[in-house]
């Protein structure tokens, strides 16, 4: 089963120390990557998440329902949608190789990337994310989630750019200062580049000297930031300071999400749009550049 390298020095260590201090988790960063969750993991939850080797049953159990709201379902269709759901499972399992197989072999039938990136992909991180508020999964299963998913993201991200047609607008985006989580934000680049839109990813841990040299260097009619702690979600606010004294937030629109970010936050920091979801992501840039007549302020969640 394939693992994925930590891209940070240390971060094997952390995540290692996290692991240990878990009751009935695995002792190593390595072992927990190839292992599926189980009961350990999720003692309030009565339903294990299901192993590799469940797979077939779980394959046989959908294909004898066969059914979908709207009625039976052609086994082909049939076979995408156990497909998926067998992606979206890789997803919350961490299961690396799982991820990589179902994605290609996804492809290789035709399936269409949206359907691929939206239900499999992404509903498996939400999944994540929604166990994680409910405090089943916690930091570290979090983490190794979005790195597995990272190996998805990459077979898909080079086709969606193919398929983009004109560029609508650019994004300048990242994570805010002292914040090292780039889940939500690296889905919502894979989405706006696939909707047409040229990005500049700053990465994470972004001050707000370097968000502002970038929008004013790449002339960018978008600036969007992303925070997973509370402790550094005032670092919104700080850009968007710096960025009305630039003089250029007439020019320059202001999207936020992430975890702790809400419609009340966005709103009193002086942001033009707050992201909930990184489905909504497209919808709500087009509308702030007039693209599209939906109302963009205060709507979406952000894993």
């Amino acid at each position: 089963m394939g693992i994925l390298p930590p891209d940070r020095p240390g971060e094997r260590e952390i995540l290692g120390h996290f692991l240990r201090r878990a009751k009935g988790v695995p002792h190593s960063f390595q072992e927990s990557c190839q292992r599926p969750l189980g009961r350990s993991l999720s003692c309030s939850d009565p339903r294990p998440v299901r192993g590799p080797g469940d797979v077939s049953r779980s394959m046989k159990e959908e294909r004898e329902v066969g059914m979908v709201e709207g009625g039976q379902v052609s086994l082909k269709d049939d076979e995408v949608m156990v497909g998926v759901r067998r992606l979206k499972r890789a997803v919350v399992q961490r299961d690396c190789h799982a991820i990589k197989t179902l994605t290609e072999d996804l492809l290789n039938e035709g399936v269409d990337l949206y359907q691929i990136l939206n239900e499999g992909l992404i509903g498996g991180m939400l999944e994540v994310s929604d166990r994680f508020r409910r405090g089943e999964f916690f930091i570290p299963e979090l983490l190794m989630s979005s790195r597995a998913l990272k190996i998805g993201l990459n077979i898909l991200r080079p086709l969606i750019r193919e398929i983009r047609k004109d560029v609508l607008g650019r994004v300048v985006i990242g994570t805010v200062k002292f914040d090292l989580h780039d889940i939500g934000k690296n889905l919502v680049i894979l989405l706006l580049e696939g909707n047409g839109f040229d990005i500049v990813d700053l990465g994470v841990d972004v001050p707000p000297e370097r968000f502002i040299k970038a929008v004013k260097k790449n002339e960018a009619q978008i600036l969007a930031m992303s925070s997973l702690l509370t402790s550094t979600m005032s670092w919104m606010k700080f850009t968007i300071e710096l960025l009305r004294a630039s003089g250029m937030q007439r020019r320059v629109k202001t999207v936020v999400g992430g975890a702790p970010v809400t419609p009340i936050f966005a709103k009193n920091i002086g942001a033009d749009a707050y992201c909930r979801e990184a489905t909504s992501a497209p919808s709500v840039v087009k509308a702030l550049l007039g693209m599209e007549r939906n109302e963009p302020k205060f709507q979406l969640r952000s894993i």
